[in-house]
């Protein structure tokens, strides 16, 4: 009775602890799928009509900039060095749809309409970038390589 105890209670151990890495694999599937919907999102604004001929049928520049987003992050400018740049100082990718790629010049921020990839930035970074966005608290850090 002791034995079949002991069984019964390592492979209930088992199966949860199965049942948590499956969660796990889950929820970092569902978190990189939201990733590249963002991507592909912001691609889709900065290349317009030449979005498919550009990004869709280029499965290694979709990856590229999704291993490239992954790297940003949004910080309180506090947080960010005293002396970094405005994001208004770099050149932005409006060829494909000037009329939609602009520079935003906000005074506040809201991370969910903010188009990072238009931006021209150093993607091979060696150290952390910073930059001010606009007139806002918040600073865009992209992290090393």
């Amino acid at each position: 009775m002791k034995l079949l105890l002991i069984g019964l209670t390592l492979l209930s151990i088992v199966l949860s602890h199965e049942s948590f890495a499956q969660n796990q694999a889950v929820e970092m599937t569902t978190e990189q799928n939201s990733v590249n919907e963002v991507v592909l999102h912001q691609l889709e604004l900065i290349y317009g009509e030449y979005y498919e001929s550009q990004v869709l049928n280029n499965p290694e520049q979709i990856q590229f900039f999704t291993d490239f987003y992954e790297r940003c992050e949004f910080i309180p400018v506090e947080e960010a060095p005293s002396d970094i740049d405005n994001i208004s100082t770099l050149s932005i990718k409006d060829k494909y749809n000037p009329d939609e790629i602009t520079h935003d010049y906000i005074d506040s921020f809201d991370e969910s309409p903010f188009i990072v990839l238009k931006y021209q930035f150093n993607f091979y970074n060696e150290t952390d970038l910073y930059y001010k966005i606009y007139d806002t608290n918040t600073a865009l850090k992209i992290n090393k390589l």
